[in-house]
């Protein structure tokens, strides 16, 4: 029998999660698990009512989005995920390697994606545009974490390269992702968007 990797809620069976990793004091790792748990949050959310195509529709972008902007939020301190303060663009924030300034994590950041970009236009795969997509989500993430947070405008070369390779649906979903408030049907639509993108380009 084929294995239905979206197993409804009351077919997973139960793990054991140390309660330790609650109270964890290192500042190099937290982001990280904050991203994780993000994730299952916002599955919890939203796709627990959905059909199964929109549920991973839902979840390669906007999750990738979301728990960016909380990552980012971790790692930069804040005292909780609806806190609000300015930061420079040379703060340091927590990376899993240490500390680094925000500058240098968007320049950073933005050399992954741009290969990310490389990848899919040199061989037009399904994985390939799945690993975009996933990476354009942390790149909206970041950018929507320093429009609301940092006090200077955040260069991404490599949205506006994906933007002319791939179009103005990119710019659709940059703009819904960056938006102070996202709705569900904002969600929903974000992943439409994108579900038709891939059946666009994955086919030229």
């Amino acid at each position: 029998n084929q294995i239905n990797p979206y197993v409804e809620l009351n077919e997973i069976p139960s793990f054991n999660i140390n309660p330790n990793l609650f109270k964890l004091n290192d500042n190099k790792i937290r982001p990280t698990v904050y991203h994780e748990f993000t994730h299952v949050n916002d599955y919890a959310t939203y796709c627990l009512n959905e059909t199964i195509p929109s549920r991973r529709l839902i979840m390669l972008l906007y999750t990738e989005i979301h728990a960016t902007i909380i990552e980012m939020k971790t790692a930069t301190k804040f005292d909780n995920i609806n806190d609000k303060k300015l930061l420079t663009y040379d703060y340091q924030m927590n990376d899993i390697n240490g500390t680094i300034t925000i500058s240098k994590y968007v320049e950073k950041f933005d050399t992954i994606f741009g290969k990310s970009i490389d990848q899919f236009q040199e061989n037009k795969t399904k994985s390939n545009f799945i690993n975009f997509i996933k990476n354009l989500g942390y790149a909206i993430g970041i950018k929507a974490f320093c429009e609301k947070y940092v006090d200077y405008s955040v260069i991404q070369n490599n949205l506006i390269k994906a933007i002319r390779s791939f179009g103005s649906n990119i710019i659709e979903l940059i703009n819904i992702g960056c938006q102070e408030n996202i709705t569900e049907n904002d969600i929903i639509h974000m992943a439409n968007i994108w579900g038709g993108l891939m059946l666009r380009i994955c086919q030229t």
